[in-house]
């Protein structure tokens, strides 16, 4: 019986130093961490836990009030897991989301070079157009009257421009459109 009282007591002290270690964690801020605000206090023995509970069973709710869960080594190890399996899952939609922003940015430069392009065989098609009219000119008017001068005074002639027949190749402005899924953000 007197054993069973000290075991006891012993039980009851063991359960308010849990206590008290749990609430100078929070004091520390370590809640502040973690997005959930919880602190987790590592026990090497779940059963010394259990056995503490079991003696003080307010231990439990006062401890969880104070945002701390008691973990023994299963319980640990599963927190840890699940903390690496949200961290790569973190990861890998902070690394879909830059790969979704390089590629808005990669389709938004793709239309500004598309637009270059286009005013560029514009502009090539101007050009090509104003040759062969002084081209045109050249065999029409100037060619003609060259000649006859060429008659009355002797003079040699003059080797005429060649005509550009190479047309400007049309350059399509439809490309595929970047699928985001988010249309409008």
């Amino acid at each position: 019986m007197k054993i069973r009282k000290i075991g006891a007591r012993l039980l009851s002290a063991q359960a308010k130093e849990l206590e008290r270690v749990g609430k100078e964690l929070v004091k520390r801020g370590y809640a502040d961490y973690a997005s959930g605000g919880y602190v987790v206090m590592y026990l090497p023995s779940q059963a010394v836990y259990e056995a503490a509970a079991e003696n003080c069973p307010d231990v439990i709710e006062s401890l969880l009030a104070a945002r701390v869960v008691v973990a023994g080594p299963t319980a640990l190890y599963a927190l840890v897991a699940n903390v690496a399996a949200l961290l790569t899952e973190h990861r890998a939609i902070r690394q879909a989301d830059e790969i979704l922003q390089q590629a808005r940015e990669l389709h938004r430069r793709m239309g500004t070079f598309l637009g270059h392009l286009c005013s560029l065989g514009t502009h090539l098609q101007r050009a090509v157009g104003a040759y062969n009219q002084a081209a045109g000119s050249w065999e029409r008017r100037l060619s003609p009257q060259l000649e006859r001068m060429v008659e009355l005074t002797g003079l040699g002639s003059l080797e005429a421009p060649e005509r550009v027949e190479e047309p400007v190749r049309e350059f399509s402005t439809t490309y595929p459109r970047l699928a985001t899924g988010s249309e409008g953000r």
